[in-house]
């Protein structure tokens, strides 16, 4: 499912979780790929953590009040603020953490989650396994107006089955990007053997 500031998530969306050994929680999908993924990285060495994961409707629209509450302090006007806000932080029920598929991951020894983490090595590790085990980097340098983020966001990845995880990482390293190819080549595929294109299908 593809869930942005122009696919919000349906009302009624549900998740069944699993919880972590730091009480976070994911959908329970990606959980042994996620574990094999972490278990992986760390057999390589390196110390990965997983600072936030799964969040209700409530809790994400608490972070984005947060984050327009700081601009509100700045002087910024409600709409500014709003607008600058939705620049890092989804407006609730268009983030992908609401669907427990999404997760932060951090180096344990550089916890903060911007441009320096990109220079990790537990960062550079997911760049070059992350997509082996069904994972891909969210939100990517220079794909803002594809992922509605424009914010550079390194350590976000998304879950999206190992099948599609190996097809994605090989053809386009962001998501959006990526599902709307494979619409596009059901479509064709469709037109082909019909003759009409399944604009209503979801794939």
């Amino acid at each position: 499912m593809l869930v942005n500031p122009w696919n919000p998530l349906p009302e009624n969306y549900t998740v069944q979780t699993v919880t972590l050994q730091n009480g976070l929680q994911v959908d329970e999908r990606c959980y042994p790929d996620l574990q094999a993924m972490m278990d992986a990285c760390r057999a390589d060495g390196l110390n990965p953590v997983i600072c936030s994961a799964y969040r209700t409707r409530e809790v994400q629209e608490s972070l984005y009040q947060q984050e327009v509450g700081r601009y509100l302090d700045e002087g910024y006007d409600q709409d500014a603020a709003e607008a600058e806000a939705g620049k890092s932080v989804a407006v609730s029920g268009t983030s992908e953490h609401q669907l427990g598929l999404a997760v932060d991951i951090v180096d344990i020894d550089h916890q903060i989650l911007d441009e320096s983490q990109e220079n990790t090595e537990v960062q550079k590790w997911l760049m070059a396994h992350s997509w082996e085990y069904g994972f891909i980097l969210r939100y990517p340098t220079g794909k803002s107006e594809i992922t509605g983020i424009s914010l550079l966001l390194p350590g976000v990845i998304f879950f999206h089955g190992v099948v599609h995880g190996h097809v994605g990482f090989h053809a386009i390293t962001c998501w959006g990007k990526f599902r709307s190819r494979v619409v596009s080549l059901y479509d064709a595929i469709v037109k082909d053997k019909f003759g009409t294109l399944g604009t209503d299908k979801q794939v």
